[in-house]
């Protein structure tokens, strides 16, 4: 790719890598699309922007849907994103990549990068969970075993599922409700909080529950449960 580049002599830039990698991703090229990227910003010197991450997370996204083994995992990615400075300011990734961000570690069934992303996207990018990004990381974490058992019935999975969420539902619930207590313990009330506290708040209950998930049988396959 460089060679032909050079050969043509163009001079890529930043543009001209999002059009060509958006290209590829639209094609599902997932791993070419990868490459390129490398190829263009190790070769070319070119810089990337938040608009060529977004498109790579939504590789990602689509690569861990059908899993290629020769393409990078999220922390791969989320390495190569934080490590360029002009992305790593406020308003540089929508709240949408955020929550992709997100997915993806979890597809990946990686509990702790997500536990690490969640405050680096907060330290590097100023972003906070919304109650949508609280509900996608419950969906996502249930599916977790989930995608590992291959259960006969379509209406065993979906039976399987649903006893899921209400289980992590449940475990979060009581995260919540455990650290209201403790807050109050110290005189702080929770719904007393400003919307700066209470973010911070739910990165604390997220961090808990990925941590607690991580470790538990909830994100295990149930096919073994005994009702």
């Amino acid at each position: 790719l460089y060679t032909a580049i050079e050969a043509a002599k163009i001079k890529p830039n930043t543009a001209f890598l999002n059009d060509f990698i958006l290209t590829k991703a639209n094609d599902h090229q997932n791993l070419p699309t990868w490459e390129a990227y490398n190829q263009l910003v190790r070769k070319g010197d070119v810089a990337p922007d938040h608009d060529t991450f977004t498109i790579l997370w939504q590789v990602m996204r689509d690569q861990l849907r059908k899993p290629d083994s020769d393409f990078p995992q999220p922390r791969t990615l989320f390495a190569e994103m934080v490590r360029w400075p002009q992305n790593r300011k406020q308003g540089a990734l929508s709240q949408e990549a955020y929550d992709l961000i997100l997915d993806c570690f979890l597809m990946a069934d990686d509990q702790m990068g997500a536990a690490v992303a969640l405050r680096a996207l907060q330290c590097l990018y100023d972003l906070y969970p919304d109650d949508e990004t609280v509900s996608n990381m419950i969906i996502q974490l249930s599916k977790t075993g989930h995608r590992k058992v291959n259960l006969p019935r379509r209406q065993d999975r979906d039976e399987d599922l649903k006893h899921r969420v209400s289980l992590i539902t449940e475990t979060a619930n009581q995260l919540k409700e455990q650290r209201a207590k403790d807050l109050l313990e110290k005189g702080i009330v929770s719904d007393n909080m400003d919307n700066t506290t209470k973010s911070e708040e739910t990165i604390l209950l997220l961090s808990d529950l990925l941590l607690t998930a991580s470790q538990s049988i909830v994100v295990h396959p149930f096919v073994n449960r005994v009702d």
